[in-house]
C-alpha cells in the first residue's frame, strides 16, 4: 500500500496518469487527425528504388538528449536514408517535448512539421497526464499514411500509422484503417508498412490498462493485415526486440533507443528495396 499512498500525496500527478491515459480519448484523436490530415494533403516522397529507413521506439526522454541526437545525427549524416521513423513514448517526465525536439535538431536540416521526413506515431508515455495537449503541438496527427515513389513517379513502398497508445486503435480508426489498406493495397505497392507503438503479440504486464492490445482487437487487425497484402508491422512499448511471422505479414518489435541497464541505446536501420532487409544498431 505505502507507493500507492505515495502517489495519492503527490499533487502534482493526477493518480489516473500512472494507470491509463488522462488525455483526449482515441476517437476524439482521430476526429483531430482526420481534420489535420485534410488541411495538409497528401504525403508522397521521392525516393531512388533502394533507400533506407531509420527506426527508433522509447526513448523516454527526461533530461539526457543525448542519445536523441546521436539517432538524428545518424539518420541525417547517412545520405541513403529517406525517412525515420520514431515509434512512441517519445518522453517519460511531464512536457519534456520541447528538449526532445530540440535534440532531433541538433544535426544539420532541423526538424520540420507537416511534410516532412521524420515521423511518429503516439505511444502511451506521450498521453499520461493529459500530454496530448503538449504533444499536438508538434505533432498534430497520429492516424495518417504517407508513400515513396520514383522521381517518374512509380510507386514504391505506403507507410501507415496507427494510433495504439491508448491500447486501442478504436473503432473509428480500425474503419478508417481498413479503408485505406482495401483502397492502397490495389495500387501497386511492393511493400505496405504499419507502424505503431503498442505490439501485437504478447503483454507488457507492467503497463496497467495500456500493457498491450485486447484479443479480440490483435485478431481483427492481424486478419486485415493478411488479407490486404501488408508486408511488415513495426511497434515498440516493451523494451525488447523481437521477431514473429503470423501467414504472410512479419511482425517487428524495436527495443529501446532510451539506454538500457547496459548504457547501450539500441535502434535499426531498414533497408526498402526488392526486398526488405533490417540491420539493429547498438551504440
Amino acid at each position: 500500500m505505502l507507493p500507492v499512498l505515495l502517489l495519492m500525496g503527490c499533487s502534482k500527478y493526477d493518480l489516473e496518469g500512472f494507470v491509463t491515459s488522462s488525455s483526449a480519448r482515441v476517437d476524439v484523436r482521430f476526429e483531430q487527425s482526420m481534420l489535420y490530415n485534410q488541411s495538409q494533403g497528401e504525403t508522397h516522397l521521392t525516393t531512388s528504388e533502394e533507400y533506407a529507413v531509420y527506426v527508433c521506439s522509447d526513448s523516454h526522454l527526461t533530461t539526457d538528449s543525448q542519445y536523441v541526437a546521436a539517432f538524428a545525427r545518424a539518420y541525417k549524416s547517412d545520405t541513403t536514408c529517406r525517412i525515420a521513423i520514431h515509434l512512441g513514448d517519445l518522453i517519460t517526465g511531464q512536457n519534456h517535448y520541447q528538449p526532445f525536439f530540440e535534440a532531433m535538431t541538433t544535426a544539420p536540416a532541423g526538424y520540420r512539421v507537416g511534410k516532412d521526413t521524420v515521423f511518429y506515431t503516439i505511444g502511451n508515455h506521450d498521453l499520461f497526464f493529459n500530454q496530448w495537449e503538449f504533444y499536438k503541438q508538434y505533432v498534430p496527427t497520429t492516424f495518417y499514411w504517407f508513400d515513396t515513389r520514383t522521381e517518374t513517379g512509380k510507386k514504391l513502398d505506403l507507410f501507415v500509422c496507427i494510433d495504439t497508445g491508448e491500447g486501442t486503435v478504436g473503432r473509428k480508426g480500425i474503419q478508417w484503417l481498413r479503408d485505406v489498406l482495401e483502397s492502397k493495397s490495389q495500387e501497386g505497392y511492393r511493400h505496405i508498412i504499419v507502424f505503431t507503438h503498442t505490439h501485437f503479440f504478447g503483454s507488457s504486464g507492467n503497463q496497467a490498462l495500456t500493457s498491450g492490445l485486447a484479443l479480440e482487437e490483435v485478431h481483427e487487425l492481424t486478419g486485415m493485415f493478411q488479407t490486404n497484402g501488408v508486408t511488415e508491422v513495426w511497434s515498440g512499448h516493451v523494451h525488447k526486440r523481437s521477431h514473429e511471422q503470423m501467414g504472410n505479414v512479419q511482425y517487428y518489435t524495436w527495443s529501446a533507443l532510451q539506454p538500457q541497464g547496459d548504457g547501450k541505446s539500441v535502434y535499426e536501420v531498414v533497408t526498402m528495396g526488392t526486398e526488405i532487409a533490417h540491420q539493429c544498431v547498438i551504440r
